[in-house]
């Protein structure tokens, strides 16, 4: 086993050139194969002998991540070596490099993807430097005979337990509605990164991510605010939007969150959830396009599609491949503020949703202390303390209004915010509320009703 003095420019020039249609420019090369059938080409490898071709046909089965299975010089457990970026880096790799060096190539690659797209505090970074300088030293020592195979194994399981921490550390919006971590200016990283929600999974298991489905009602297109919608369509249409930085997605987990908490029973297939993907071998850098989303400056589109083959999902164990995913997998969550305390809940009286003026006067002002707020952190605390309490009566008409949720987003504007309460009649329910319970249905619960029975068939 050779230890690699590992760097962005090494790894380029071992790095093969997809070939490309000329007329499409779209990448002619099959991505990695996955799950069993990269496992068992690769569990018969031996050095001096010519590399197995892999099978790039669909996978037969998903790789069961407890199975230990010894491959080349190391044991490796099964949901490493079947996920995309491992076989990455194995097809980086020279023809007789063992499976060691491959390890050591895709933990140091793993280390520089975190490094490169965030401002971590000190302690973070010198933990990652001495992770990437105790893998080349055991490797080392497991060359030199002086540790066994097991040793490498145990510190690459030790670094795939970091980078899940870390992964979940990075894209976990905190009380106050921010990314832990600031993000490094420019930075366009090994990864491309896509938020979607967790009824969409199956799905993109079958086609990856496909650019027809952009401005559709499966993505943030639909989340929008109805003020938001036109602009967000108009720049998602036959794009993949995908971000580099953890900061992108402060947006959008919070307007997938905030939705979700609008919609009767807080449905858990509306949660949402990272994927990600090598941008060079999935779509190519050339066909990365800048600046063109409506909702955040900084997120990225492209018009390719992205293979299912080369999607991973960031899960309660870190990343997995996405063909070996299961709706009984854990996922990770990516907002803290209480995602999941009223899931299954039921909802007294009839939904409706309004904007801000129309609720100001339904309610006789009772959002105006709301109002005088100017801190994003005092305006959740308010928000979270009246959820699910009522916030107004109307004696004369006999109505009790209870307060759901709000489409907070990351906006100060009020004028621009949702508001979704629930409303008990004393007797019969006024006409004039037939508008906002009609837009609840068409917007809100109607659209999450059908996703999540179709994924829970």
């Amino acid at each position: 086993m050779k230890v690699h003095a590992h760097s962005s420019k090494a790894n380029a020039q071992r790095t093969p050139t997809p070939s490309r249609d000329a007329a499409g420019g779209v990448a002619t090369r099959e991505p990695p194969g996955y799950g069993i059938d990269f496992i068992d080409s690769v569990a018969s490898r031996s050095p001096g002998l010519e590399r197995r071709a892999l099978r790039l046909d669909a996978p037969s089965a998903a790789a069961p991540a407890v199975v230990q299975r010894v491959v080349g010089e190391i044991p490796l457990p099964a949901s490493i070596l079947s996920l995309p970026s491992f076989q990455g880096a194995y097809q980086r790799s020279g023809v007789d490099d063992g499976m060691g060096d491959v390890a050591v190539v895709w933990a140091s690659e793993e280390l520089e993807a975190l490094l490169a797209i965030a401002k971590w505090p000190k302690e973070w970074h010198e933990h990652m430097d001495g992770l990437k300088d105790k893998v080349k030293a055991t490797a080392k020592d497991v060359e030199a005979k002086k540790a066994q195979p097991q040793a490498l194994t145990a510190v690459i399981l030790e670094l795939a337990h970091f980078s899940a921490k870390a992964n979940a550390y990075m894209f976990t919006i905190d009380s106050e509605g921010q990314t832990p971590l600031a993000d490094n200016d420019g930075a366009i990283g090994k990864y491309g990164y896509h938020m979607t929600k967790l009824h969409n999974l199956p799905g993109i298991q079958v086609t990856g991510l496909d650019p027809q489905m952009g401005a559709s009602d499966r993505g943030s297109t639909a989340m929008s605010t109805e003020h938001q919608q036109k602009g967000s369509a108009q720049t998602s249409a036959g794009m993949v939007a995908f971000g580099a930085t953890p900061g992108t997605f402060r947006p959008y987990i919070n307007q997938a969150e905030d939705r979700r908490q609008m919609i009767e029973g807080v449905p858990l297939e509306l949660k949402p959830v990272m994927l990600r993907f090598e941008i060079e071998a999935a779509i190519g850098s050339k066909n990365v396009l800048y600046g063109l989303d409506y909702m955040d400056k900084n997120a990225l589109n492209t018009k390719e599609s992205v293979p299912p083959g080369m999607l991973e999902v960031l899960t309660g164990d870190g990343w997995v491949a996405l063909s070996s995913w299961t709706k009984d997998a854990s996922i990770q969550p990516l907002r803290e503020v209480d995602d999941d305390a009223r899931s299954g809940d039921e909802w007294d009286g009839v939904t409706v949703v309004m904007g801000w003026d129309d609720l100001q006067k339904a309610t006789a002002g009772a959002f105006t202390e709301l109002a005088g707020l100017k801190e994003r952190s005092d305006q959740v605390d308010w928000l979270l303390a009246h959820r699910d309490q009522v916030v107004a009566t109307d004696k004369a008409q006999k109505l009790e209004y209870t307060f759901r949720g709000a489409t907070m987003q990351t906006s100060g504007n009020l004028t621009n915010w949702e508001f979704a309460l629930s409303v008990k009649a004393g007797g019969k329910m006024p006409e004039w509320l037939g508008k906002f319970q009609q837009a609840y249905a068409k917007r809100y619960s109607g659209p999450a009703a059908k996703h999540v029975d179709a994924y829970k068939k």
